[in-house]
C-alpha cells in the first residue's frame, strides 16, 4: 500500500475572537438538571460587540507561555506540572493537544468579573483557535459540552452553557433545556430593532458568579421553598419574555425582564446591593421599562430594556449614578479565527 503523506500547514500565528453576552432573562437555568426540571425552562441571551480576544504566536520551545493582559500574568506552562494561576486556560490546551511550542495571549474588551460570560467566551475564542492549529473540526454542540466539562472540573462546582453559544453562533438567542440536549433557538426577527432598545452599564463591582450560582443550585436541590418558588418564577418570567420578543412586543419584554429580576432578588440578598438599586431606580425614572443584573449578579453588569427614543436619556441618568455605559450592541455572529 502506498502512503501519501500531507504536509501540515506552517502556521506562525492565529487569533481567534468571541463575542461575550448579556443574558436578558433565565440565567441559571442552565445549570443541570435544574433547566430540565421546571416547565417551559429557557434562557434568552445576546451576543455583543465586546470581544474576548486569543493570539497565539509559535515558538520554539517545549512549552506553552500563556499571557494574560487582563491580569497582567506571564509565566510558562509545560504538560504535568501542577496547574497554575490561568488553569482554565492550560486544562482546555491539554485537552486539545497543544502543549508546547506556541505562546498564547487573552485579553478582552470588557472588565473581568463584569458578569458578561468572560471566561466561557474567552474559552469559546481559544478552542477554536487550538482546533485550527490542529487541523481539527468539532461540531459546536460538541465543543461547547467540553467547555462546559473543563469549566466545571477546573472550578470543582456544577457550570451551564448559556455563556458559551453566543460566543459560538451569536445573534439573539433562546436556549430551551429539552430531555437530552439544548435546543438553541435565533430570535433573528428582532435583531435588527435591540440595539436602540438595550442599554448595558459596570456597576464598578466585579463579581465570581460561579460561586453565587453554586449556593442557588444547592438551595434548589436541597429542596429549598423559597429559592425553589424564585426559580420558577424565573422561568415563567422568561418564557413570557421568550414569548414577547417572537412578536416583536418590546414593552411586554421589558416587564417580563423587570419581573424576572424581582424574582432573582428573592434567591439571596447577595444578588443586588444599594448601589444596584440606585442604578435600577434612576434606569426605570429615565425611560427603562426592565432591569437585570447580568449573570448571577450580586456587582457585575446590568442590562436595561428601554422604551423606544429614551436609550440617550437613560445612559445619561445612569452615568449620573456612577455606573460606566458600555459600547454594547448586539452581534449577529460568533467566534471568528484568523491564520498567518
Amino acid at each position: 500500500m502506498k502512503v501519501i503523506r500531507v504536509q501540515k500547514r506552517k502556521l506562525d500565528e492565529v487569533k481567534g475572537y468571541a463575542p461575550a453576552r448579556v443574558d436578558l432573562s433565565g440565567g441559571s437555568l442552565d445549570l443541570w438538571p435544574i433547566g430540565v426540571i421546571l416547565d417551559n425552562a429557557l434562557t434568552v441571551n445576546c451576543a455583543i460587540n465586546l470581544f474576548a480576544r486569543v493570539e497565539a504566536k509559535k515558538i520554539r520551545e517545549k512549552f506553552i507561555r500563556i499571557i494574560s493582559e487582563d491580569y497582567g500574568i506571564s509565566y510558562e506552562y509545560r504538560k504535568g506540572q501542577k496547574w497554575g494561576k490561568l488553569s482554565l486556560i492550560e486544562r482546555i490546551c491539554d485537552h486539545y493537544g497543544v502543549t508546547e511550542g506556541w505562546e498564547i495571549t487573552v485579553r478582552s474588551d470588557f472588565p473581568a468579573g463584569s458578569g458578561l460570560g468572560g471566561s466561557s467566551t474567552i474559552a469559546v475564542a481559544l478552542s477554536k483557535v487550538l482546533l485550527e492549529i490542529k487541523e481539527q473540526n468539532e461540531d459546536p454542540q460538541k465543543t461547547v459540552s467540553v467547555l462546559r466539562d473543563i469549566e466545571a472540573k477546573n472550578l470543582g462546582i456544577p457550570t451551564g452553557v448559556q455563556d458559551f453559544w453566543p460566543a459560538m453562533v451569536g445573534g439573539i438567542l433562546s436556549i430551551h433545556y429539552k430531555l437530552g440536549n439544548d435546543d438553541i433557538e435565533s430570535l433573528g426577527n428582532v435583531f435588527p430593532f435591540l440595539s436602540e432598545r438595550m442599554v448595558v452599564v459596570y456597576t464598578g463591582k466585579s463579581h465570581f458568579s460561579a460561586e453565587m450560582n453554586y449556593e442557588l443550585y444547592k438551595g434548589f436541590l436541597n429542596g429549598d421553598r423559597s429559592i425553589r418558588k424564585a426559580m420558577e418564577g424565573i422561568a415563567r418570567s422568561s418564557y413570557e419574555l421568550y414569548l414577547a420578543l417572537k412578536k416583536g412586543d418590546f414593552e411586554s419584554a421589558g416587564e417580563a425582564m423587570l419581573e424576572e429580576w424581582k424574582n432573582r432578588k428573592k434567591l439571596s440578598p447577595k444578588i443586588s446591593n444599594k448601589k444596584m438599586e440606585n442604578i435600577e431606580k434612576a434606569a426605570i425614572d429615565a425611560g427603562a421599562t426592565g432591569v437585570k443584573g447580568c449573570g448571577a449578579a450580586g456587582g457585575g453588569s446590568m442590562v436595561f430594556m428601554v422604551k423606544l427614543g429614551m436609550k440617550r436619556n437613560v445612559e445619561l441618568a445612569l452615568k449620573d449614578c456612577g455606573a460606566t455605559v458600555l459600547n454594547a450592541a448586539p452581534v449577529n455572529s460568533g467566534v471568528k479565527v484568523e491564520v498567518k
